[in-house]
Parts: C-alpha cells; structure tokens; sequence
C-alpha cells in the first residue's frame, strides 16, 4: 500500500477473533455461514448445510415447494412489475421449468 506522508499506524491489520483453536475457528465459521443462510433467505437443505446432531433435511421437495412459493414467486413478481417502467429491449422475462 502506498500512503505518501502516511505515519506507522495509519493502516492496521486487526484480528477478528482468536483462532488458536480449531474449535474456535469451527464456531466462527458456523456462525458466519448461518448469517450468509439467514441474510439469503435460503433454507439451510437447498444451501446444501447438512444439520448438526442426529437430525435430517426432511422432504426436500416439500423444503423446495415451500421456499419456491414464499421467497422466490414474490420476489418475481415484483421484478416483472418493474417491466412497466422498462423499455422493450430492457424487460425482464423468467423461463418456466416443467416439473414431472
């Protein structure tokens, strides 16, 4: 980094946490994938986080019906919304999946 007239202390690096343990490390990186999850909206079986303990992802299907209806078709509509304001050459479009 170039920092003309720049003194010692005017960049640091600091630590955000204490690594020392992989426990430690493991904890911090638990914990920064469940925001990512949550700040998404995704369910943790569709971002392919396996569950902690003895439990299971359920019926994906379901998982993937549920997240399909609440987050994503919302989400769309209000993106094909904005297709009023858009000129023709600019407007969004979605292809429809067959499901068999």
């Amino acid at each position: 980094m170039h920092l003309p007239g720049g003194r010692e202390k005017d960049i640091q690096i600091l630590p955000v946490g204490d690594f020392s343990t992989k426990d430690e490390l493991e904890k911090i990186k638990n914990i920064s994938r469940d925001d990512i999850i949550a700040a998404h909206r995704i369910p943790a079986a569709m971002a392919s986080v396996l569950p902690s303990g003895n439990s299971n992802f359920g019926d994906i299907t379901k998982v993937d019906y549920v997240y399909e209806k609440n987050e994503v078709l919302p989400i769309r509509e209000q993106l094909l919304d904005i297709n009023e304001w858009l000129p023709l050459n600019a407007r969004i479009h979605f292809e429809t999946v067959e499901q068999n």
